[in-house]
């Protein structure tokens, strides 16, 4: 695959998740506009739901499930084909609940893991559940539940992760995803929660259980961050979200070595503070694009942000993507 088709995937996954409510219309998830000048641009598209769960199936395509629009809840299936750019609904067997801001990774060879979300509508209850399918290798796509193997003694801490939506969700290993932040009804959180598929098992990567207030280096608690995983060093980048303060343009690495937290004191052009911004890593650059702000609304910029890592400096925010790789 080559680099740009590499970036124009992980774009598209953004852009989607990026997208407010649009059109009324459900023949068709959603319309956009065309590729150009090297990036596939975020004005005013349209798109007939909020809060989708959106993953990439393998180098080729995208899954979109479930979301919310005026109508409520729904749990549909569709699949992105970035080569045509083409739209077509998966009908999957099994039960899958109408959930809205839910998280979903793509674990081993293209086995989708979907967990928590919001329940009903805007203003729900929050769940826990852990639900998978087989997009590739299923005739027929089936969504089963995934029970949560209950390894841990009675009344001990970290069994699971508490009921949440609008958390980060990322692949972790060919075994293992993970959760990052989140919300529910009554509670914002900071933990992060390792999930490893071979043995069905949650373990509290932070904070240490039963140590929740050691080391002082560490993130607020928030929801709608921008969370991305860095194969080459062993961590997790984090950037933005919503805290009790406000919006954040903090960027983070969680190292998955020793489970410990470092502010990035980033130099350069640093994008503005916003929740629900994209990320994407490509050449060891971290890309950060869209978003909404508490102020503002959607950010009023529709260009894509790099930072370096080897440099840990923000390198501009442009228009194309060869400005930038």
């Amino acid at each position: 695959m080559t680099r740009r088709r590499q970036l124009r995937l992980a774009l598209f996954v953004g852009l989607i998740l990026a997208a407010t409510i649009g059109a009324e219309s459900m023949g068709e998830p959603s319309t956009y506009n065309s590729w150009s000048g090297g990036l596939w641009r975020s004005g005013r598209h349209q798109i007939s739901r909020e809060k989708p769960a959106v993953s990439c199936i393998d180098d080729e395509s995208l899954l979109l499930v479930g979301g919310v629009t005026w109508e409520g809840n729904v749990n549909d299936v569709w699949r992105l084909d970035i080569t045509t750019q083409k739209w077509s609904q998966i009908y999957a067997f099994g039960a899958l609940p109408k959930l809205n801001a839910a998280g979903m990774a793509r674990v081993g060879d293209g086995k989708l893991f979907l967990f928590g979300g919001m329940h009903l509508g805007f203003f729900g209850d929050a769940s826990n559940n852990i639900y998978t399918i087989d997009i590739k290798s299923d005739s027929y796509p089936t969504w089963h539940h995934v029970v949560v193997a209950d390894h841990h003694e009675e009344g001990s801490v970290g069994a699971e992760p508490a009921p949440r939506y609008r958390h980060a969700m990322v692949t972790t290993s060919n075994d293992t995803f993970a959760i990052l932040f989140g919300i529910s009804p009554s509670s914002l959180f900071d933990d992060v929660w390792e999930f490893t598929v071979s043995t069905k098992m949650w373990r509290q990567l932070w904070p240490p259980p039963g140590n929740e207030g050691a080391p002082e280096q560490r993130p607020t608690k928030r929801y709608n961050p921008c969370c991305h995983v860095v194969p080459k060093s062993n961590s997790i980048l984090c950037f933005g979200g919503t805290s009790q303060s406000g919006d954040s343009n903090e960027l983070w690495s969680f190292d998955l070595s020793n489970n410990t937290w470092r502010l990035l004191n980033a130099t350069g052009p640093i994008p503005s503070a916003r929740r629900l911004a994209q990320c994407s890593i490509f050449q060891n650059k971290l890309f950060v694009y869209s978003g909404f702000s508490t102020s503002l609304g959607p950010v009023e910029d529709d260009r894509i942000h790099a930072f370096n890592m080897d440099t840990e400096r923000w390198i501009g925010n442009h228009s194309r993507i060869s400005n930038l790789t």
